[in-house]
Parts: C-alpha cells; sequence; structure tokens
C-alpha cells in the first residue's frame, strides 16, 4: 500500500465523497473498500465476487455484531448488509447506526423474507429483494457515483 493511501486512511478519506474524474485518477491508487455483512456463505462470497469485480477491496463480516467494530476500524466507501442474521443487531439496525457514524457512506440492505417500507431504512439505503440481479447493484452503484 502506498504512503499516499495509507495516508487518505488514516484521515478517514472516503472516496465516495470524490468527483468521478478525481475518483478515476486516483483509482490506480486507492480501491473503494466494501463491508459486506452476510451469515449465508455463499451469498456472502456472491456479494464479495460482484464488489471485487466493481474495484472494491472487500471485508466481510458474518453478522452485524460482528461489523459494528469494523465500522469503527474500517473506513468504508460502501456497507452492503443482509437484514435477517443471529445476534443482538439486525441488519436495519445495522445500517440505521451506519448512516448515523458514516451518514456520507451509500448503503445497500438485502433480503429474501423481508421488505421494509423506505421510512425504515436510511436516506442513504437502496433496498434489494434476494435474489437479487448483479447488474441491478452496478446500476445502483452508479447512482452512488454520480459525476460532479
Amino acid at each position: 500500500m502506498s504512503i499516499a493511501v495509507q495516508w487518505l486512511r488514516k484521515t478517514g478519506f472516503c472516496g465516495c465523497m470524490l468527483p468521478t474524474r478525481v475518483r478515476n485518477f486516483l483509482s490506480e491508487f486507492y480501491k473503494p473498500v466494501a463491508l459486506v455483512v452476510e451469515d449465508e456463505p455463499l451469498l456472502a462470497l456472491y456479494a464479495e465476487d460482484l464488489l471485487c469485480d466493481l474495484g472494491y477491496e472487500v471485508h466481510h463480516a458474518h453478522n452485524a455484531d460482528v461489523a459494528v467494530p469494523m465500522l469503527q476500524t474500517l473506513k468504508i466507501d460502501l456497507l452492503f448488509t443482509d437484514i435477517e442474521m443471529p445476534g443482538r443487531w439486525n441488519g436495519l439496525a445495522l445500517a440505521v447506526h451506519a448512516a448515523t457514524v458514516m451518514p456520507e457512506v451509500p448503503i445497500l440492505v438485502v433480503s429474501g423474507r423481508l421488505k421494509p417500507a423506505q421510512t425504515e431504512i436510511p436516506s442513504s439505503a437502496l433496498f434489494f429483494s434476494k435474489p437479487y440481479d448483479a447488474s441491478h447493484i452496478t446500476q445502483a452503484l452508479r447512482l452512488f457515483r454520480k459525476p460532479a
């Protein structure tokens, strides 16, 4: 990792806040960071693979209880979370917490059973029903990265 990237991460740099042209220039030095929170191993691998293909450095937590401390130590550019998981926190509570402590970070919320009302998810979040289409996730991430 270059000294520049280490400095950017140390200072709390979030690539999603940059204009597209600047992000494109920095892309050879900086990879955006995504946190995938999913308890189903195959679905986690699918999400991780999708985000890796889109250029993200991906970290994984198997539930929201594990993800909360990771939000404090990682400087993430995207949170991707399932809703129903074992543990004290569910994905909706994690999304609300993340939106409070990192309002600039986009959040993708997914579920195969629940369909939350728009008022239940943060304004910085989008919801997708499982099984979701990779092209829909890609389109959503493009919306989050709108040109300046």
